[in-house]
């Protein structure tokens, strides 16, 4: 079997079984709650977490998208744009914050699907879709479809 074949079989066995894990009850993790009051994290507000996720400078940008796992929904606009990101590292730790936040990131999922053509994060995405959970079957079903060519 060829290298290719090797992995269009890996990667459609980590389909099937995060297809699985959702379909059983994948872990749900929380997010973080603002009860009416703008959540603060490391003694910024959500709304200072959005500025510099715009901030020209990659490594800001990464610090925003890595601290969005633990501010939970909010401002999910800001983190989908760092999914588009130019920069290769804040993709990936928007990507992170996507599983951290589990079930309430379905709306990430149209921008997940756009990030699957990126190779070195495929892996990713699809632990990304399992976290999400239920949201995530019809994405899962499709990429199951049509897994041959990712690759």
């Amino acid at each position: 079997m060829t290298q290719e074949g090797q992995n269009v079989r890996l990667f459609s066995l980590l389909l099937i079984l995060a297809f699985v894990g959702v379909c059983f009850g994948a872990e749900r993790k929380p997010g973080a709650t603002s009860q009416g009051k703008e959540p603060i994290y490391e003694e910024k507000t959500l709304s200072e977490w959005v500025a510099l996720a715009k901030e020209k400078n990659p490594a800001l940008r990464m610090e925003a998208a890595a601290h969005w796992g633990t501010l939970g929904p909010q401002g999910f606009q800001a983190l989908t744009k760092l999914l588009k990101d130019k920069d290769s590292e804040v993709r990936q730790a928007a990507l992170d914050a996507v599983k951290d936040i589990g079930p309430e990131a379905k709306i990430a999922i149209p921008a997940l699907m756009e990030l699957l053509k990126d190779k070195d994060v495929q892996w990713d995405v699809v632990s990304a879709l399992k976290e999400i959970g239920p949201a995530a079957i019809p994405t899962l079903m499709e990429l199951l479809k049509r897994q041959e060519h990712l690759f």
